[in-house]
């Protein structure tokens, strides 16, 4: 690849890997900004759109990534919402997953449950459409999808 992309807090930043060294250096812009507190990106399958999720907004944000030819980052669509915490995030093809947490605190305890959105994916925009909900038992930490 050609760019490696390293979110922190409210920022995304990206740097250029260069092939023979290794050696990372930032892109022009570099670290954008993502909403307040990230909490897990992916990259569509074509490397064209970076989607991140922001467990503070209870959102997903896509970017385009210009990954053939400069790397920067500019907002694609509009940021939308992801359910309860949105802790992850994976891509398959056209659709975007996103784990979401609940937890439930009673008398006896607390209840964690969770779900899984599924977004179809507008391969030529970055914009997404939620599909469905999943329910899941416990909360989503991690997820892949395996082609």
């Amino acid at each position: 690849g050609k760019y490696l992309y390293a979110a922190s807090d409210n920022t995304v930043a990206v740097l250029r890997i260069h092939a023979q060294t290794g050696t990372l250096t930032p892109v022009a812009g570099s670290p954008y900004s993502a909403g307040k507190q990230i909490a897990s990106f992916a990259m569509s399958s074509d490397g064209k759109f970076l989607f991140a999720s922001d467990c503070c907004t209870n959102t997903i944000q896509s970017f385009a990534t210009n990954s053939g030819t400069t790397g920067m980052l500019t907002p694609a669509g509009s940021i939308l919402p992801a359910g309860s915490a949105p802790h992850a995030v994976a891509t398959q093809g056209h659709f975007v997953f996103v784990g979401t947490t609940t937890s439930q605190s009673n008398f006896t305890g607390s209840t964690v449950t969770g779900s899984i959105s599924v977004y179809a994916l507008d391969s030529s925009t970055g914009i997404l459409t939620l599909k469905g909900n999943f329910p899941t038992p416990g909360g989503p930490q991690t997820i892949i999808a395996i082609p």
